[in-house]
């Protein structure tokens, strides 16, 4: 089925049951007050949190996710209708959506107007599709709150971890990404980050104190999914420490870990948290348009949209590298399992509704 042919209150949409993924038809959600209905053209696809254990169910007789559901949560389109009390959107405006349950692998969405975000004349809908990511990664930034000059390790170079690099970076930061998989180092350096390392036994202590030059670390961030103790417990003796023995910096968790908490390891580290894309997301008032005072809260989840899609525009944040498989949703149901199953392969993923 066409875009144009759910334009009658009807819309094509991704779901995914136990270990498969299904385009069916739905009802288009009622557009509400403060919200914005959006003909979408490309969203995208992050494997690691959207699709982590249910392409395996086949496999295993088990889905780490087996519930039937939409999924997606970051997007791009058109808009085509809005709701009373919307002024910042008209239809016709390019937009970047961003929600879970909200922007969705769908040919229509209905998403809170400040979870919206227009898009630069010179972004792409592919590039802008990226926005979900590019706040999570920036917000987790700013809790970093990276200082010029400060080298920094990235564990996990999915979309998040890049992203989140590429971001230190333009915060004046070198970065060393750390990934057990060559493609995504390899990825790294094409799009110029300082070092790559594998995190396997010794490269990694190894690759750390020539990135350091022997000084140690000041930040770390983890953006990895699953049991993170062992890595952690690997870090600690990396980053500067004291002529005490007692180690400092900041560590900042990103991904969806197992992270055992010991106060003796930790010392003076400063363990921080992040896990949106900033303030006013999950806030139901705040997404249909309430706002919150500049004065108290210089950086939202929309004004963290907003620079995004400015460092995309300005060509400082190269989205597009990142992007390794493009697929018809048409075509999800047999080419998503499909490139699922060579994970090795797959980072950014778009799906193309027009």
């Amino acid at each position: 089925m066409t875009l144009t042919e759910t334009r009658n209150g009807h819309r094509m949409t991704a779901f995914v049951d136990a270990g498969r993924v299904t385009l069916e038809k739905e009802p288009v959600p009622e557009l509400g007050t403060g919200h914005v209905e959006i003909e979408v053209h490309r969203s995208l696809v992050s494997p690691g949190t959207e699709l982590g254990g249910w392409h395996s169910y086949g496999q295993n007789g088990r889905a780490t996710k087996p519930e039937r559901r939409p999924f997606g949560y970051s997007n791009a389109g058109i808009v085509s209708r809005t709701g009373e009390g919307v002024s910042d959107f008209r239809p016709g405006d390019r937009v970047a959506a961003i929600g879970a349950g909200l922007a969705l692998h769908s040919t229509v969405c209905v998403v809170p107007q400040n979870l919206c975000v227009r898009i630069p004349e010179n972004v792409s809908l592919e590039d802008a599709s990226y926005a979900m990511l590019a706040a999570t990664a920036l917000q987790a930034v700013r809790r970093a709150d990276p200082k010029i000059g400060e080298e920094c390790a990235i564990f996990g170079l999915g979309l998040l971890g890049h992203l989140t690099a590429m971001l230190l970076r333009i915060n004046g930061c070198r970065a060393l990404g750390i990934d057990l998989l060559e493609s995504r180092r390899e990825t790294a350096t094409v799009w110029g980050i300082d070092q790559t390392a594998s995190p396997e036994e010794g490269s990694l202590e190894d690759s750390s104190s020539s990135f350091t030059q022997g000084g140690g670390l000041d930040l770390a961030v983890f953006a990895t999914s699953g049991e993170a103790g062992n890595l952690f417990q690997r870090l600690v003796p990396l980053m500067r420490t004291a002529p005490d023995g007692h180690p400092g910096g900041r560590v900042v968790l990103v991904g969806h870990l197992t992270f055992p908490l010991s106060t003796k390891p930790m010392s003076n580290l400063d363990i921080r948290f992040a896990s949106r894309t900033g303030p006013g997301y999950h806030d139901p008032a705040w997404e249909s348009g309430r706002a919150y005072p500049d004065v108290h809260v210089r950086w939202n989840t929309r004004t963290n949209l907003e620079l995004c899609m400015r460092l995309i525009s300005e060509r400082r944040l190269p989205v597009g590298r990142l992007t390794t498989h493009r697929i018809p949703l048409s075509e999800i149901e047999s080419a998503l399992p499909e490139a699922a199953a060579t994970p090795d392969t797959m980072l950014g993923v778009i799906l193309e509704m027009t």
